[in-house]
Parts: C-alpha cells; sequence; structure tokens
C-alpha cells in the first residue's frame, strides 16, 4: 500500500507555512482553500490544535491527507489506509491511541474516479499479499486520463471514537516512485489537522499520585511516557520487545498498523509473519517516520537514538537500507548493513557495509572482509581486524600475521581490545613455520610470549589499565595464567576461566577446571587456592569482587545443588550473591518448592513466582528488587519491594525475566535504577500505557 512503497511521513508538515500558502500551493487542495496545522518534522505526541481550525473545530475531528494517485497502470500508489490515518491523529493530536471495534464508512465520494474498499478477489493487484475486505484498506481509481484535483471522505469509527478522514487526491499521468509523494505534498505537508475534538471527549492524563506513602513510607509518582498501541501484539507471533534506554527512563517498540488476515494450516506459524501491513518505531509514545524499522538503540548516555530502515529499490530487485542517527538519515546502501553500534561516549555512531567500517557517515578503507571492530571507551579511536591477518587502528594497518584473535566480549564480539585509558589496543596473532603455529599477544604493535595455545575468549586489562591478564596453554593440559608476561602456577587441568581483576586493580581471580565432565573445580583468588567441588557435572561461576574490593562471592554448580559463595563460606539454597558498596551487606536469591526469595543479612524475605534485579542503594541501606505474583487482585501481578515492604501492584514492572501480560514475551532489560541513596525509579505497564514511576524513600508513614 501507499505507506510501504514511499515511507510516508505520518502526520507531517511544513513548519510555519500559513494557511492561505498551503491552500494556494497544494496539488490537490479546493480551491476555497484548506486549514492546515503546521508541524514540525516528526510530531510529538500531543501537539497543541492549531490556531486555523474551522468553526467545526469542536464538532468532529477531521484530519486532511494529501494523496497524489496514478490515472492508470494503478497500484499499491492507489492505496489508502484509513484506519492507519485514524490511529495517527490519535497519537499525534490526543496523546493517546484507541483500542477496539474498527469499522470506516464512506461519507463522500470522489467526482473523478471511484474509491473502494480492497477485497480478497484483487489478489496482489495492489501490492504484495492477498487484501480482505476486513483489512478496510481502500484503493482511489481515477478517471482514466484525468489530470486534476479530487476529494473524498472516509469517516473511521474506532469503538466511539470518530475521526473524519478527507483525502485531497491529485490525478497524475506518471508514478509516484519514491519522491513524488513528497515533492507534490511539499507545500501543505502529508497531513494536517483540520478540526479537533470537544475537550470533553479527550480522556485527561494520569496525574502525579502518592497514595502509598502511608503504606510503605515511599512516596511515588507517575508519569505517562508512552501508549502500549495494538500493534505491539499479533495474533501469529510473539509480542514486539519493548527496548529500554540504559538510563531506564525511555522506552521504544515496533508496533503494526494495517491488519491483514492470515491463513495458518495446522502446525503452521505463518513463517514469522505477524498480520500487519506496516510496522513503525514507537519512541516514548511518539510514532515515527518510516515504515520497515529494524536494530532499533539507544545510546549508552539515553540521549540518541539510531535505527535502521530498509526498503524497495526504485523498483528494481532487492532492497536498500540506511541508518537513522537522532532523526537524520545516512546514505542509502544495496549492501547488507550490519553490526551497528555507538561508542561508549555516545558522541559517535558505526556500522559495517560491504567491507567497509562508517563511523558517523564516513567510510573507511575497503576490505575483502572484516571483524566486529570496537571504539576506544574516549570514543577518539576504532580498531577491527581486517582479511583474518592484520588489525587497523584508526585508518592504519599493523603488521600482517598468519592469524588474528580477539576476544568474543558481549560488548565487543571478536574486536580488538582497548585498555580503560585508550591508550593501548591488544590482541592475539599467530604465527606458522611449517606445521608449528605460535600464538601471542600484541599490545600497541609489541610482540608478548609465544605459546601452544591461548584461551582466545579472554584478554583483561585492569581497571587502572596498567595489567594485561590472558589465559595460556603452556603444553598438552598444562595452563597458566599470564600476568603481566609473567607465568602464575602450572595447573594441570582441562581448562582456566573467567579471570577478572579487583575494581582497585589489585587483585585477580579465576576458575580452574581440571575435566570437561566430573573432576574438581575451584577459585584462585590471589594465588590461593579456595575449596575444590567435585562431581559428575561440577562448575564454578559468576566470580566477582564486592565494589569495595574486599569480599569474594561466586557459585557452584553440582550435579543437581546450586549454592553461594562468600569468602569461603557456603550459602546452600543460594545463589547470585551481591554485596552492598561497602561490602558490610550480603543478599542472594534462594529457591524453595518452587518459589523464589531473598534472604538479605540472613533474614529471608516474602516468597514470590519470580523475584528478580535486586540492587542495594548507594549508601547500603536500602535492598531493592522486583517482584512477581499471580495473588494479587485485579490483574495486577509486579511490584517492587523496598526492604522487604511492597510497593504499588502493576500488570508489569520492566525487568530482567518479565513476562508480558497479555502474551509471551520475555524481557530481558531492567528499567530499575537508583538516581541517589532516597530515590529510584523504573518503568512498569498498567492497562495500556507504559509509565515511569518515581519513588522517595524515608517519606514518614501516615498511622
Amino acid at each position: 500500500m501507499r505507506t510501504t512503497m514511499k515511507c510516508v511521513v505520518v502526520l507531517v508538515g511544513l513548519l510555519g507555512m500559513a494557511a492561505s500558502e498551503a491552500a494556494e500551493n497544494s496539488p490537490n487542495a479546493p480551491t476555497q482553500g484548506v486549514p492546515v496545522m503546521a508541524q514540525a518534522t516528526v510530531a510529538p505526541l500531543g501537539a497543541a490544535a492549531g490556531d486555523l481550525q474551522s468553526e467545526h473545530a469542536m464538532k468532529m475531528r477531521t484530519l486532511g491527507v494529501c494523496a497524489p494517485s496514478p490515472n492508470h497502470n494503478y497500484s499499491a500508489e492507489n492505496g489508502i489506509e484509513p484506519i492507519l490515518e485514524a490511529h495517527g491523529y490519535f497519537q499525534t493530536y490526543e496523546h493517546r491511541d484507541v483500542i477496539g471495534t474498527e469499522t470506516t464508512t464512506i461519507l463522500q465520494q470522489p467526482k473523478h474516479g471511484v474509491l473502494r474498499l480492497l477485497a480478497e478477489a484483487d489478489g496482489n493487484a495492489f501490492g504484495e499479499g492477498t487484501f480482505v475486505a476486513s483489512s478496510q484498506l481502500y484503493v482511489y481509481l481515477p478517471e482514466q486520463d484525468y489530470v486534476g484535483k479530487d476529494s473524498a471522505t472516509i469517516l473511521v469509527d474506532i469503538e466511539g471514537a470518530k475521526v473524519k478522514v478527507k483525502y485531497y487526491f491529485q490525478a497524475i499521468s506518471g508514478v509516484l516512485g519514491n519522491t513524488g509523494l513528497v515533492d507534490l505534498c511539499s507545500k501543505t505537508g502529508m497531513y494536517w489537522q483540520i478540526a479537533s475534538a470537544p475537550p470533553e471527549e479527550i480522556p485527561p492524563p494520569i496525574v502525579v499520585t502518592d497514595d502509598l506513602a502511608s503504606l510503605a513510607g515511599r512516596q511515588i509518582s507517575e508519569r505517562v511516557i508512552s501508549p502500549i498501541l495494538p500493534g505491539r501484539y499479533s495474533k501469529y507471533t510473539s509480542a514486539s520487545p519493548l527496548i529500554v534506554s540504559p538510563d531506564g527512563l525511555h522506552v521504544a517498540y515496533i508496533a503494526g498498523f494495517g491488519a491483514r488476515k492470515i491463513e495458518l494450516s495446522a502446525g503452521d506459524e505463518g513463517d514469522g509473519d505477524d498480520g500487519w501491513n506496516h510496522h513503525y518505531l514507537i519512541v516514548d509514545g511518539k510514532k515515527g517516520k518510516y515504515d520497515g524499522v529494524s536494530n532499533f538503540q539507544f545510546s549508552p548516555d539515553s540521549k540518541h537514538t539510531a535505527y535502521m530502515v530498509s526498503e524497495s529499490n526504485d523498483g528494481n530487485a532487492g532492497m536498500r537500507s540506511f541508518f537513522v542517527v537522532d532523526g537524520i538519515e545516512g546514505e542509502h546502501y544495496d549492501g547488507s548493513m550490519i553490526d551497528p553500534k555507538f561508542s561508549h561516549d555516545s558522541s559517535h555512531f558505526a556500522y559495517q557495509v560491504d567491507g567497509y567500517v562508517v563511523v558517523d557517515g564516513k567510510k573507511g578503507k575497503s576490505y575483502a572482509n572484516i571483524s566486529s571492530y570496537g571504539f576506544s571507551p574516549d570514543g577518539q579511536h576504532v580498531a577491527y581486524i581486517a582479511t583474518d591477518h592484520f588489525v587497523v587502528v584508526d585508518g592504519q594497518e599493523g603488521k600482517r600475521y598468519d592469524g588474528i584473535f580477539a576476544p568474543n566480549h558481549s560488548h565487543e564480539s571478536s574486536a580488538p581490545v582497548f585498555s580503560p585509558d585508550s591508550k593501548r589496543v591488544a590482541y592475539f596473532a599467530v604465527s606458522r613455520t611449517g606445521s608449528k603455529s605460535e600464538i601471542f599477544t600484541v599490545v600497541n604493535g609489541q610482540e608478548g610470549r609465544h605459546y601452544p595455545g591461548i584461551e582466545t575468549n579472554h584478554l583483561e586489562f585492569s581497571p587502572d589499565s596498567q595489567h594485561l591478564l590472558y589465559l595460556a596453554q603452556i603444553a598438552n593440559r598444562e595452563w597458566s595464567v599470564v600476568l603481566d608476561e609473567k607465568e602464575g602456577k602450572y595447573y594441570d587441568a582441562w581448562n582456566i576461566s573467567d579471570p577478572i581483576f579487583s575494581p582497585d586493580s589489585k587483585r585477580t581471580a579465576y576458575v580452574v577446571k581440571t575435566q570437561i565432565e566430573g573432576g574438581e573445580a575451584f577459585v584462585v583468588v590471589d594465588g590461593q587456592e579456595g575449596k575444590h567441588y567435585s562431581g559428575k557435572n561440577v562448575w564454578v561461576e559468576n566470580v566477582a569482587f564486592s565494589p569495595d574490593n574486599k569480599r569474594v562471592t561466586y557459585q557452584v554448580r553440582a550435579d543437581d545443588t546450586l549454592f553461594g559463595i562468600m569468602d569461603g563460606k557456603e550459602y546452600h539454597e543460594g545463589f547470585g550473591l551481591i554485596t552492598s558498596p561497602d561490602g558490610s551487606r550480603l543478599a542472594y536469591m534462594a529457591l524453595r518448592k518452587g518459589k523464589q526469595f531473598f534472604v538479605v543479612d540472613g533474614k529471608e524475605g516474602k516468597s514470590y513466582d519470580v523475584v528478580t534485579d535486586p540492587m542495594f542503594s548507594s549508601d547500603g541501606k536500602s535492598f531493592v528488587y522486583a517482584a512477581y505474583t499471580e495473588t494479587y487482585k485485579k490483574g495486577k501481578k509486579w511490584r517492587v519491594i523496598v526492604n522487604g515492604k511492597e510497593g504499588k501492584a502493576y500488570d508489569l514492572v520492566i525487568a530482567n525475566r518479565a513476562t508480558d501480560t497479555d502474551q509471551s514475551a520475555i524481557i530481558d532489560t531492567s528499567s530499575l535504577h537508583f538516581d541517589a541513596p532516597d530515590k529510584f525509579h523504573y518503568l512498569a505497564i498498567s492497562g495500556k500505557n507504559i509509565i515511569l514511576v518515581e519513588e522517595k524513600l524515608g517519606v514518614p508513614e501516615t498511622k
């Protein structure tokens, strides 16, 4: 349909244009003029009504739509979607969306053509897929060879909330292509508000509340940041994931528009087709400009956004793609665009395409293949492996080797490693002489000791950038930790793993496992071995130093048991140990009879079906986590617990391991953050809204 083929800018006009000028210059405006509300490039939700409304502005919502259409060789360019446009009206002008039964009625037919619903018999004549009447998609078919203006009006009724969508057609003799829609609608914009609804028909926003001060010594304020549109869900696929900014204050998701029926046979899952014709990005409740968005991400500082848009290649086979960063389009490419990321300091954005690394829109040198690249912590340097044989740092090629390896870290997959101060870059290189191969580190071009084998998943700089640690295989089943090119104790082991530095860079810890199956596993801290654990299937994991550097925690999986360790002391039933910033308090999760609970300073908390996202405040006085149970009334199943006291119930708290209440969609990120020792915030779902919840602790409780 029209929005797919031409990436229509939803509810977009030209800022500052007078109504008379817009009507005079519009290719399809009536001769008496069209009231125009000018909009910025992407109109925010809740945009104020314009000053140029007509006398009937308080009687019926009315939206004007610029819709040029070919007068022969009818195609998807002749399609219109009144329901989609009505939803856009509610989102933009009333800061909400309306959910319910949708009906459309033609109030005015065009004079120089036909306006009709698409039928199943149309097949693919007006775009990909089979359109049926229940989708309520329309086409305007001008009279053959008629060139000029025309208009029609469709009433959209969504559960009693009505919008008149008035289409201003312009019959043209050619096709629109990629730019025709924008060019022909350049004077008015493609959408504008003609009239608004009576104020009593527009529901007020949710107001700030503090109803829990008397319950738990907590003052709670709530603010809606986004509606949850019906298009986030599908009858055929999982719900669109919620993407939360690193600071936990913003949320985004993809919403579908224009429902389409899918006929599924037994056992058929629809091949990932969610049944929506169009997919738009929703960020903090604001609908984006493009159809077909993917790879959305927030910057580390949460102040910038980036995403990829793919669109048809101007009638040619395949697709063209481009990234949009803070609303600005980058260069369009035919090739595959992969590995997008912001720099750690959020000042740069990069991606790969066709053997290039593109940073801030500038292409580097082309290579046959490039590994994942990495930014330095200060954002000023970029490094990557080219052709598997040399490393490129800031465009400068390093020495060629027989092979190059880099750690497969989750944050910089297979990229050279920068030190925290950004002054050094390290990786592993391989040299071969005949049948003999050796592997070694290279740091700022300087080679380290050569070994027959190295565990390439670990190459760790200390937090102060003064030390470098890796794991070397001295001989078959003989491993050692190498710190600053000095070997430690040799272990007869299957491998050594999980090496870490303490926050102050003065201590180290790692795990030794003697056999891949069975054998023993134990932790070594500052060269001292901890207790050896054995079993048919034994693992030691999640080794961590406390923030004050004094304590070491980890957990042990031995056959059917799982328990936590701190400073050598075992906490049975416990795992996921965390300490307060000063190391004086300990909390861990426990399981019993299918329920989960936290134990804090030795005291068991209440049991829930799920507990997640535990954290201490910076002063260590408060312990907070999210919890879920199915026993709360009215479907409110999630709460945030502070020092054992339950807070307000919500349909969902956006937290790790949370499951969407309307449709199974596991969340893998947390929105829970402390802003001060006595203040924290999180995102929650209440009804059909995503809300920001801010809490202040220490409020006197009312008796």
